[in-house]
């Protein structure tokens, strides 16, 4: 069973060495509406939970904790999104 296993790594390996990436050849143009779609992306992940917490607090009558919870989530959630597409970017133009 150990040898399968072990046999079906080095093959994948060997797959894996034959693969290129295709170079971008898309225009300026279409590069940027792919990061302008990224940003509006990554701005709705920070507003809509903090919206979805002040609906929270509307039904349950709190304050602001519920608002103040989903828009740090949110924050939060966001800027690790946007820290794997600037890698993922980085990494497909290093291969480049």
């Amino acid at each position: 069973m150990a040898r399968a296993a072990m046999s079906a790594t080095v093959t994948m390996e060997r797959c894996a060495r034959h693969v290129t990436t295709p170079s971008d050849d898309r225009t300026q143009t279409a590069k940027a509406y792919q990061w302008a779609t990224r940003i509006m992306v990554v701005s709705l992940e920070m507003v809509l939970p903090g919206l979805a917490g002040n609906w929270v607090d509307t039904r349950l009558g709190t304050k602001i904790l519920f608002t103040l919870l989903g828009f740090a989530a949110g924050c939060t959630a966001a800027v690790m999104h946007l820290i794997r597409m600037t890698r993922a970017d980085e990494n497909r133009n290093s291969s480049d």
